[in-house]
């Protein structure tokens, strides 16, 4: 179970993540339509042969953003009509969710609105398929993003991102439910109404401190401090990296504090409190000075080295 939760997470962290990621691909010397040396129609041939749909579909997304980069509009959408094909043959729900969801946001982004309604009605017969409500509420999520910011259609986001946060309540476990909020939240966050995206990131803070061990306990509200400083709430985010650095300091056995304590340390590095995260290091050093198995003690230690190159 705790390996498939896992695999359920890095999916729907990848579902997030792709949408950013394929905008931030440009065309690296791509006048003329040439990019490293090979030219965008042969990439968009050699995408084409690619057996694995979910991955052709993502290949085929990316070369129709450097395509609409060169000013190859025309290019642009066919790749995006063959991502959208390739999407479809995916067979796994989760991933076929995922690769229509890229297709979907870039073809609204580029002004091919009603191509990106059909893709977004591909994307609702599937959701309902996925097992995973993490999942789920994240393809629902995504779905809302495009809708609301692309295709004018406020009343539809605000619904999906509505039957995914009852998903949160239905989720089995705190963790789950922490990753949906915070998820949502920053969706909200995207359509503009930090109202809303404030509500979901003080519910998650709730969830975070419900009856979990110390260091799930730890873990989840380190995510909920790193949520609000990206939202610029500075003292709320100050308090919840309070909350979870308390927690951290009541986990009882010394491998897994250490290890809390350096992870804990990262997410203060990358929200911009680079002095309270150096504390925190040395309190993880402190810990791991007491782990008594040297392959255990040598993994912290590396694990501490690594975020104080960071500071």
């Amino acid at each position: 179970m705790a390996a498939e939760r896992n695999r359920h997470r890095e999916v729907h962290l990848g579902m997030g993540l792709a949408l950013v990621a394929g905008w931030l691909v440009v065309a690296t010397g791509c006048g003329g339509g040439v990019s490293g040396g090979v030219s965008l129609t042969q990439q968009y041939r050699n995408a084409l042969q690619e057996v694995n749909p979910d991955t052709r579909a993502r290949q085929l997304v990316q070369i129709a953003v450097k395509q609409e980069t060169a000013g190859d509009m025309s290019g642009a959408e066919t790749s995006l009509v063959a991502a959208a094909e390739a999407g479809k043959e995916v067979t796994d729900p989760m991933a076929r969710a995922s690769a229509l969801n890229q297709v979907a946001y870039a073809q609204g982004k580029m002004g091919m609105l009603a191509e990106s309604r059909a893709v977004l009605k591909e994307v609702g017969q599937t959701v309902p398929q996925i097992e995973s409500d993490e999942a789920r509420a994240a393809a629902l999520g995504l779905m809302a993003v495009t809708q609301g910011r692309f295709l004018d259609n406020q009343t539809a986001a605000a619904a999906h991102l509505k039957e995914a946060e009852h998903l949160a309540d239905g989720a089995a476990d705190a963790e789950s439910r922490v990753t949906i909020l915070l998820d949502l939240a920053q969706n909200w966050g995207r359509l503009g109404d930090d109202n809303e995206a404030e509500r979901l990131v003080q519910r998650a803070q709730d969830v975070a401190q419900e009856g979990q061990t110390a260091r799930k306990r730890c873990d989840a509200l380190a995510s909920v401090a790193a949520a609000l400083a990206r939202m610029d709430k500075t003292e709320l985010a100050d308090q919840a990296f309070d909350q979870s650095l308390q927690a951290a300091r009541e986990i009882s056995e010394d491998v897994s504090q250490a290890h809390a304590l350096a992870d804990l340390a990262l997410q203060m590095i990358n929200a911009n409190r680079k002095p309270r995260a150096a504390e925190v290091l040395k309190e993880a050093e402190a810990v791991a000075e007491t782990i008594t198995d040297q392959g255990l003690q040598k993994e912290v230690v590396d694990k501490i080295f690594s975020r104080q190159g960071s500071l």
